[in-house]
């Protein structure tokens, strides 16, 4: 098994927003590969955020293999992939921010984009406001992708053959 990753750490700003999106099959400026399996055992997700304020990031994040369309669909739904088991908190993730790394167990196809929501709402997370990740898009409060936003994210895998 080999490690990849899918990231982004550069930042341009902050601004509220639930979620992002990625294919593990495009590293992104930051990520590593290239991928060559047809499934990925998802490890980790980190997010940035601009305050070490912990009672502001949220406490859980699911994955989906689809784009919702309704926040209220956050946390259920047939097309819920992967929620997060645990985090833990690191003082940085690239510059200028703090990090909540959210820890998973579970194998996922590679072949598919997936779709990163907050459990808790909309949260202010550091990003880059000049689609950096061209492979998934920032989401935003009413669950449209901004492709010109990318939050700042690394998304850890193993290929699994």
């Amino acid at each position: 098994m080999a490690n990849i990753s899918v990231a982004n750490y550069s930042v341009s700003g902050t601004t509220s927003m639930i979620g992002q999106s990625f294919d593990p099959c495009y590293p992104g400026p930051y990520g590593s590969g290239p991928l060559s399996a047809s499934r990925v055992a998802l490890q980790s997700i980190a997010l940035g955020f601009p305050t070490y304020d912990l009672a502001c990031r949220p406490t859980a994040i699911y994955v989906y293999d689809v784009a919702l369309t309704n926040r209220g669909d956050i946390g259920r739904g047939a097309n819920l992939v992967a929620t997060s088991t645990s985090y833990s908190d690191t003082p940085n993730l690239g510059p200028s921010a703090h990090a909540r790394t959210f820890y998973f167990a579970v194998e996922l196809p590679s072949d598919a984009t997936y779709y990163i929501y907050f459990g808790d709402g909309p949260q202010t997370v550091c990003l880059r406001a000049d689609n950096a990740y061209v492979a998934g898009a920032g989401i935003d409060y009413n669950c449209d992708e901004d492709p010109q936003l990318t939050l700042q994210f690394e998304v850890r895998m193993l290929e699994v053959f």
